[in-house]
């Protein structure tokens, strides 16, 4: 990808938390997508926002978790969730954001 959706500086952040933490939010705040299949398509349970969504958007934040949270309504830990899973997924995200640029540019 030519742009980088989480920086190492939302990296190092996210990596303070413990790992068992983070697999915490992960289990409590992402779902798969009740009507697609695939990794790259879970969403977060509050509200179904797509966490490719939330970690296409961080980039036009700064990479500011709480600015996401706010401007996607949505809770601190679950924008946390959604960085923590795409760390552990991210060759498959990176690919859905690929995808929806395509769509973009169409």
């Amino acid at each position: 990808m030519r742009d980088i959706p989480v920086s190492n500086h939302v990296r190092s952040q996210v990596s303070q938390i413990p790992a068992e933490e983070r697999r915490r939010l992960v289990e409590r705040c992402i779902e798969p997508h009740p009507h697609k299949a695939g990794r790259s398509e879970f969403v977060l349970g509050e509200t179904g926002a797509a966490v490719w969504s939330i970690i296409g958007y961080l980039p036009a934040v700064s990479g500011d978790i709480e600015q996401v949270a706010r401007d996607c309504d949505v809770s601190t830990d679950a924008v946390i969730a959604a960085i923590s899973y795409y760390l552990d997924h991210e060759a498959v995200i990176n690919e859905r954001l690929l995808q929806n640029r395509g769509t973009d540019e169409q």
